[in-house]
């Protein structure tokens, strides 16, 4: 009988511990590491740049960042903070003002965004500009200027 229940509740201590312990990441989640949904290099004055999303774990979160690729040297630099990821998807999707690309939506203040490169033809040539889109009024907030991409002649 003290064999039963010893058995009993070393079975449930174990079955608690179990359930406590943290799960591990989702396999959805995208794998830390860098993230370029633009096909497009913006040309500037230090050469062709480009903006992408760097995912990584905080413990069990997920967490990502925007920062800015060298087509010169491949090495990323940040270009934001880190912000806890609520989705990893990546959109294209159209806009008034032209097309959107973005990896990751992250959570703020003014609800979900996605940060990411807007595309726009503009006199026969496509440019792109860096900034948010808000995920509840569907609009894009720029923090770049409009740039000539690199395949501008």
């Amino acid at each position: 009988m003290k064999r039963r229940i010893f058995g009993v509740l070393a079975a449930v201590a174990i079955g608690i511990g179990l359930a406590a312990a943290p799960a591990g990441p989702a396999a959805a989640e995208k794998e830390p590491g860098v993230y370029c949904p633009s096909d497009y290099w913006a040309a500037t004055g230090y050469g062709p740049v480009m903006v992408c999303t760097e995912f990584a774990y905080y413990g069990y979160q997920q967490i990502q960042r925007p920062v800015t690729r060298s087509g010169i040297t491949g090495e990323t630099s940040p270009h934001g903070d880190w912000h806890h990821t609520g989705t990893d998807r990546c959109v294209s999707e159209s806009l008034k003002g032209g097309n959107f690309r973005a990896c990751g939506v992250y959570e703020s203040d003014f609800g979900p965004l996605m940060y990411g490169t807007l595309h726009v033809w503009k006199n026969g040539c496509r440019h792109v500009q860096w900034g948010n889109l808000s995920l509840v009024t569907e609009k894009f907030h720029s923090d770049s200027d409009l740039m000539k991409t690199t395949s501008c002649k």
